[in-house]
């Protein structure tokens, strides 16, 4: 199967913009808003990212939102995710939790000014704990697709369990349908037995769906009954559906809820939306992974496979394996630095060659690590095609953007 990615951090102004737009009649019918952002950046005094971090956002005593610093030491947080908040914001406070010491950032800027910055003068301590959770819509409507799913998804987590071999990876799965059907949920506890996971998924069959499917019955099943790792590197959970849930004042009201509290625990919300998902169903999908600092997938018509699939309100992507995008956002997810001090430190007399105003006939070369070779990279800065001269091969290479989310591996 084929699939593509719409990762809205990295084009926050573009999200901005649709919502205003070709999405806008989406967010009276949720009531999910995500834009008043709050980005928290945690490291410790080597510049190692501090992982899995509470962190909170508070007015007056109040935590209006909660979450979890990820393996690059981010965290999301966000004001009036669901209805206006009467606050001054220079009551606002952000607080942060970490190997039970607390810290306070007394001065919180928004997104669109600038990024909250609190650096902890703590020793290396990274975990090597992975969740990942598996929920998936079995109902009729999935039956083209489930079966491809059923079999890339074992694909997938076999393919994890032989990249993970330092790492304690656990895994889990919920499905779901709706309710009169046969079941409402079933689940598989996340566990290190991987066959567990495989043969409860190859096990189930798809059928009913004659009323709304229960989202938001399975994400509470996922959220507050797997039981997730106390301290991970991260919690992936992958939501694949097509059909989003009741738009009952009740059901929102609970979607807001378990989205509350994915983001508390550190649940990043990764929807992959099939075969049938309507711009209703994107929308809410996209704000659930927004509030969890997950990412938005989609499948594409470009395999066959499947009824017609929706392109998504944005203004590119790229068509990727299925498989291959879902190991890809793994790698992002959970890659972590090596936990030696001294490689985490920056090396005040490493050259950096730069300039404000390249000459466009010279190739601004900047040497990205200093070692035995270096790394030429140009043109610098370019907002197009960058070159890389690498000497000599290496294990392997990590690009980010600005805010340290991997954009390639």
């Amino acid at each position: 199967m084929t699939a593509g990615e719409v990762h809205d951090f990295s084009k926050w102004e573009l999200w901005q913009d649709i919502t205003q737009d070709e999405l806008k009649q989406w967010k009276k019918q949720w009531k999910i808003f995500p834009q008043e952002r709050y980005m928290v950046q945690l490291t410790s005094h080597t510049g190692a990212p501090i992982v899995d971090a509470k962190v909170q956002l508070v007015h007056k005593s109040k935590v209006l939102w909660e979450a979890k610093s990820d393996n690059t030491g981010k965290a999301e947080l966000w004001l009036s995710l669901y209805e206006k908040a009467d606050v001054n914001d220079n009551k606002l406070n952000i607080l942060v939790e970490y190997q039970g010491e607390k810290y306070a950032i007394n001065k919180v800027t928004e997104f669109h000014k600038g990024v909250n910055h609190l650096e902890i003068n703590t020793a290396c301590n990274l975990t090597d704990v992975i969740d990942i959770a598996f929920v998936v819509d079995a109902t009729g409507s999935m039956k083209d697709e489930i079966d491809y799913l059923k079999s890339e998804l074992g694909d997938i987590i076999q393919q994890i369990q032989n990249e993970s071999l330092e790492q304690t990876v656990r895994l889990g799965s919920v499905f779901y349908k709706s309710f009169g059907d046969d079941y409402v949920t079933k689940k598989s506890d996340l566990s290190t037995n991987f066959s567990q996971t495989v043969e409860f998924i190859k096990g189930k069959r798809t059928g009913g769906g004659r009323s709304a499917e229960a989202v938001e019955t399975a994400l509470e099943v996922a959220v507050n009954e797997l039981e997730w790792s106390e301290k991970a590197t991260a919690r992936l959970l992958f939501l694949v559906l097509d059909e989003p849930p009741a738009n009952t004042d009740d059901i929102i009201q609970r979607i807001q809820v378990v989205n509350q509290q994915a983001a508390a625990k550190g649940v990043r919300i990764i929807p992959v939306a099939c075969s049938g998902t309507d711009k209703s169903t994107e929308y809410l999908m996209r704000t659930l992974a927004l509030s969890t600092n997950g990412t938005y997938v989609f499948l594409t018509d470009d395999s066959g496979i499947g009824l017609s699939h929706i392109k998504p309100t944005t203004d590119e992507f790229d068509v990727e394996l299925f498989n291959d995008l879902l190991i890809r956002l793994v790698k992002q997810f959970t890659y972590l630095p090596e936990c030696k001090e001294e490689a985490m430190a920056i090396q005040e007399d490493q050259p950096v060659e730069t300039t404000s105003e390249p000459d466009p006939d010279v190739p601004n070369n900047t040497p990205l690590i200093e070692d035995d070779f270096q790394i030429k990279c140009y043109p610098n800065p370019s907002e197009g095609i960058v070159n890389l001269e690498i000497p000599k091969k290496i294990e392997e290479l990590f690009v980010t953007d600005a805010t340290g989310k991997i954009l390639m591996r």
